[in-house]
C-alpha cells in the first residue's frame, strides 16, 4: 500500500492511496480494514483531507470494502489496464476524512490474522508505527 500525497499547492489536501492488494490468505480477516485505518490516520496526520483509489470494475469484493469504508464512486477510467479478455474499466472512489480523529476502530469483528506470526504485507510509505497501534487496538484482540 502507497499513501501519494498530491504535490500540486491547491491540492496537497489530497491523496491517492494505491496500489492496495490483499494476500488470498489475509482476505476477510480484517486486515484491509486495518490497513486502511493506518492510512487514514497517516493521511491525516500529514493534512491529507480527501483520499481517493482506482479499482477494477469487475473486483466486487474490493468495491464492497471501499464502501463500507465510506468511498464513494465518483468517475471512470476506460481502457485502464489491458487485461486477457481486452481493455477494462476502473472505477475511481474517494473518501472526506474528517479533520476530529474519531476512532475508526470500533468493530465487532477482531482480527484474527494480526494475532499470527504471518507478516501484514505493508509496504510504502504507512509508518509501521501506525499500523502496530491500529493491531493492538482491544477490538482486534484474538478470541480466545
Amino acid at each position: 500500500m502507497r499513501l501519494h500525497r498530491n504535490t500540486l499547492p491547491r491540492a496537497t489536501h489530497r491523496a491517492e492511496i494505491g496500489p492496495f492488494y490483499v494476500i488470498p490468505k489475509a482476505q476477510g480477516s480484517g486486515a484491509a480494514t486495518a490497513l486502511m485505518d493506518a492510512a487514514f490516520a497517516h493521511a491525516r496526520n500529514i493534512g491529507v483531507r480527501q483520499v481517493e483509489l482506482a479499482v477494477n470494475e469487475n473486483n466486487p469484493r474490493a468495491k464492497a470494502v471501499y464502501q463500507r469504508l465510506g468511498f464513494y464512486q465518483i468517475g471512470r477510467i476506460p481502457n485502464a489496464i489491458h487485461g486477457t479478455q481486452g481493455p477494462e474499466r476502473d472505477l475511481l472512489f474517494a473518501l472526506h476524512l474528517p479533520r476530529a480523529v474519531p476512532h475508526l476502530l470500533e468493530r465487532s469483528a477482531p482480527l484474527r490474522y494480526a494475532s499470527t506470526n504471518t507478516p501484514l504485507f505493508l509496504a510504502g510509505n504507512i509508518p509501521a508505527r501506525g499500523l502496530k497501534s491500529v493491531l493492538e487496538h482491544p477490538a482486534h484482540a484474538r478470541n480466545p
